[in-house]
């Protein structure tokens, strides 16, 4: 019989070097700021990439979509103040790593190409 590792083994860990990284869009960031508190993925992805878990990656575009987001759609406008998203933008750029902007053509990774921008960020 074999053992299996402990899950907290150093051979399980990952280190500093290798920390999970995910680049996060505006649509990520709006459901987070509907629901801060609540358990639904956006939230929790959220949540967890401002406490250091993982390599929480942004640019000032996604910063600009939130704003202009909310400002543009009255169902956002009537549940976000754009307090909340001037707080959340000044949070990123302490917590999160702003990414330099890619510019297209961006290589074919995904199956919908509309979120290519998102890999090549990543």
């Amino acid at each position: 019989m074999t053992s299996r590792p402990k899950a907290n083994s150093s051979s399980n860990a990952i280190s500093a070097d290798h920390k999970l990284r995910a680049f996060v869009d505006a649509n990520v960031l709006i459901s987070f700021l509907l629901r801060p508190s609540a358990s639904t993925p956006p939230s929790v992805i959220v949540r967890v990439g401002l406490r250091g878990a993982y390599s929480l990656l942004v640019s000032e575009t996604v910063v600009t979509e939130i704003r202009s987001k909310v400002l543009s759609k009255s169902y956002l406008t009537e549940r976000i103040t754009l307090d909340n998203v001037e707080i959340l933008g000044r949070v990123l750029v302490k917590a999160a790593t702003i990414v330099p902007e890619i510019s297209e053509p961006f290589p074919e990774i995904g199956p919908d190409r509309k979120d290519d921008y998102l890999f090549a960020h990543a």
